[in-house]
């Protein structure tokens, strides 16, 4: 009997075939993977819960953190808000909250991990519920200075600007007159030397000054304190609101036809008027209301 021998060359190239058929296969989904973002993030996005409200001022929101995972502040940035670095430096977590200004009509939270940025939450802020267009506000600190360096004070007529005026911005170093008029709004504190004028318009900030005078007229809204250096002087009138506390110390304080909010500091000898006025809390009157002494504002 003869018995036949198998020819095994013809089926190592079919072998050959096939497995590199399958390396090609392997190779080509995990470049897919990568390319497309598809692998397992090293870093993954935490998973949270988290709340946008619109506090009392109107133009403060609060972005509260309701439940999940610590949130590192370091790898997030917030998106549509004047102060995109809120959380920087923070680990914000559960029962949490820290204070933005919105200044688009979309919030996001991005979380920016090691293979490619997430996007953790967004919120629609509605515009129609704010005292001003915030997607008018497109004017940054570069523009403040730019203005200050211009003219030697800070001129705004119906501009929109988010900056904290501040020593920061003053290169020149000498006191600089901020003079806000129709319809100009100010996302940012005030901390300056200079007078302080604000003619129709808003501030979304504190201001501070340790010039003459702070002067708020004609229907402006400041929506935080208005704090005076001792001798400075605070002129509030003309449907004017102030959604925090007002302080004198030393200057003269003259209220008329007014909403402070908040409470009132200063001493009975500095108050020289104060007509048609809404202060404090409970909406007092000028006569029923008890001005705070200045030594105890904490603000």
């Amino acid at each position: 009997m003869i018995t036949g021998q198998i020819d095994h060359r013809g089926i190592s190239p079919v072998i050959g075939v096939a497995l590199l058929v399958v390396i090609v296969t392997i190779v080509s989904v995990t470049v897919a993977y990568i390319a497309l973002g598809l692998a397992d993030e090293t870093d993954p996005q935490p998973t949270v819960a988290l709340e946008l409200e619109q506090t009392d001022n109107n133009v403060v929101f609060e972005l509260r953190h309701q439940s999940g995972e610590i949130i590192d502040g370091s790898k997030t940035r917030l998106v549509g808000v004047g102060d995109e670095d809120a959380l920087k430096g923070e680990r914000f977590q559960a029962g949490e909250v820290v204070q933005v200004v919105p200044v688009n009509d979309e919030v996001k939270l991005i979380w920016s991990g090691e293979n490619t940025d997430h996007t953790i939450q967004t919120f629609d802020v509605d515009t129609s519920t704010l005292p001003h267009d915030i997607p008018n506000i497109d004017q940054e600190c570069d523009w403040v200075r730019q203005n200050i360096d211009a003219n030697g004070n800070l001129d705004m007529s119906g501009d929109n600007a988010i900056c904290d005026v501040t020593e920061d911005v003053n290169t020149g170093g000498s006191p600089v007159n901020i003079d806000l008029a129709s319809d100009s709004v100010l996302v940012g504190d005030i901390d300056n030397d200079g007078d302080v004028d604000l003619d129709s318009s808003v501030v979304a900030g504190d201001v501070t000054s340790a010039g003459s005078d702070i002067v708020v007229t004609t229907s402006s809204n400041i929506y935080g304190d208005v704090v005076a250096s001792p001798g400075t002087n605070i002129d509030i009138d003309g449907n004017s609101n102030v959604t925090g506390d007002v302080v004198v110390d030393g200057g003269s304080l003259s209220l008329d036809t007014v909403d402070i909010e908040g409470h009132v500091y200063a001493n009975p000898g500095d108050i020289s008027g104060c007509s048609n006025a809404e202060l404090g809390p409970n909406d007092e009157s000028c006569g029923a209301y008890s001005y705070r002494d200045p030594s105890n504002y904490d603000g």
